[in-house]
């Protein structure tokens, strides 16, 4: 995937399709219960508005692949983050219309193989970006906890190469943990 760009690797993310989120045990038990219990129900549709019930939860009329329907609830869960359309994001938005950054194959933000937001580069300047945000990219696991974490040494490697910090590695985080140990300034 790091090899690819364009439609090379729009290609092979929808070969791989939707998100990286691994399916969890515990939580597949507990989505089973709640729809056996009755007090579970999802559903995808566009959400019309959202009104006070007058028994203190909220009514939702959204319409959906059964047409429009009324749905009573205690509360709302909303999963649109990693669907969303990152121009309907005030600060992506801000930053493609008035900057050179742009979409990658996928829709989302394009950034490099270290994470700097591509058309952003100013002078000594870097803007960097991951998550679901950069899903597109050339790393595919970016918007999970692990893609995180890779995605922040990747930006911390980036930053080491221009000069603007250390680099982290194994004796140098172990000496600075124990700094902090020690209650001694990092």
């Amino acid at each position: 995937m790091r090899k690819l760009d364009g439609d090379d690797r729009a290609k092979l993310y929808k070969l791989m399709g939707g998100t990286n989120t691994p399916r969890r045990r515990r939580w597949q038990e507990q989505m089973r219960d709640g729809r056996k219990g009755g007090y579970y129900r999802d559903m995808q549709g566009v959400v019309d508005k959202v009104e006070p019930a007058p028994d203190g939860g909220v009514v939702s009329f959204v319409t959906g692949k059964a047409g429009p329907e009324e749905i009573r609830s205690d509360f709302i869960i909303d999963c649109t983050g990693l669907e969303a359309d990152i121009s309907q994001h005030r600060v992506l938005a801000d930053l493609m219309q008035h900057t050179g950054a742009y979409r990658n194959p996928l829709g989302r933000l394009e950034v490099e193989r270290h994470f700097e937001v591509k058309g952003t580069a100013n002078g000594e300047g870097a803007l960097y970006a991951s998550g679901a945000t950069t899903l597109g990219g050339y790393f595919p696991g970016v918007d999970t906890f692990l893609g995180l974490q890779i995605a922040a040494q990747e930006i911390a490697d980036d930053l080491a190469r221009r000069g603007w910090c250390k680099k982290i590695g194994p004796v140098r985080s172990t000496s600075q943990w124990l700094k902090w140990c020690f209650n001694r300034p990092v």
